[in-house]
């Protein structure tokens, strides 16, 4: 079975931390990004309780979001 990755945004709360909970709970890699580091740690904790796996990224600029999904794709050969 192939592995499936996921980037989402927003993700520290409402319709993105919905998503990414959503997705580990379904068995795919989640690279979740937001701008509270605290509320992305208790959702971090929340799905290594359940399942998959959760890499969490906290920025604001666009570039270096960019620059993070990149590093994580060619970790995880997208």
């Amino acid at each position: 079975m192939q592995e499936k990755t996921i980037l989402i945004t927003g993700a520290s709360s409402g319709i993105g931390r919905s998503t990414a909970l959503l997705f580990a709970e379904n068995d795919w890699n989640v690279a979740a990004v937001g701008r509270r580091e605290t509320e992305l740690g208790t959702l971090l904790d929340e799905v290594q309780k359940k399942s998959g796996t959760l890499e969490i990224h906290t920025d604001t600029f666009s570039f270096t979001l960019f620059y993070v999904f990149c590093n994580f794709s060619k970790s995880r050969r997208i």
